[in-house]
């Protein structure tokens, strides 16, 4: 029900076809609940920070020689195009095969976590280039972006400090009504510009 409230507060009618984007995971899948959601697509973002995950691994893995370091490097970056464009099961192939060359088994390691991710969203993978030709989402970057700057600026602090679960909400609230333009006349009545206040505690600290 806020889902559809917040679709219909920005002007989008109930009934205009949605595509949600996703890291796959089954706790949003009520997303796709929605009265007009038509398809679910896997968020692009996810699946680059696991491929450079991969990366990174791969820079301590010791193989015969150099050069064929740098080869595994390149058949992942292979396995990405090819899934970019749509071909996913020849980028499958060409995971399986890093992973006999790499001799890297299960999916307690970066490249069968990888595999087994993909695997698990096979549904959800659509072709991303495509997408973008067509200018539609092909990833929750921004949104992901927009989030961690409304919270990275006040919760996101070192040490023991913790927010209670009420005072980080009541804090993101009056935070985003900012951010929007919208209406805090209130806030401003509060605390008129220019008068000193002494300095407030940010949150309630749990012990």
């Amino acid at each position: 029900m806020r889902q559809q409230a917040f679709l219909q507060s920005i002007g989008v009618p109930r009934q205009s076809p949605i595509t949600v984007l996703s890291d796959g995971g089954d706790d949003i899948s009520h997303a796709c609940k929605l009265p007009a959601a038509t398809a679910r697509v896997l968020d692009w973002f996810h699946i680059g920070m696991r491929v450079e995950q991969l990366l990174l691994s791969l820079r301590g893995l010791r193989v015969r020689t150099h050069t064929r370091n740098i080869a595994c490097k390149g058949d992942v970056i292979v396995a990405k195009w090819l899934l970019w464009n749509g071909r996913k099961e020849r980028c499958f192939e060409e995971l399986e095969a890093l992973r006999r060359e790499t001799g890297w088994v299960g999916a307690h390691n970066p490249l069968g976590g990888l595999i087994r991710y993909l695997r698990g969203c096979s549904a959800l993978l659509v072709n991303y280039a495509r997408r973008r030709a067509l200018n539609l989402p092909v990833s929750s970057a921004g949104p992901e972006s927009a989030v961690d700057h409304v919270i990275g600026q006040r919760l996101k602090r070192n040490g023991h400090m913790r927010w209670t679960r009420e005072g980080a909400n009541s804090l993101l609230q009056v935070r985003c009504a900012v951010l929007n333009g919208l209406d805090v006349r209130n806030f401003m009545r509060w605390y008129p510009p220019g008068k000193q206040f002494a300095p407030l505690p940010r949150a309630r600290l749990l012990s």
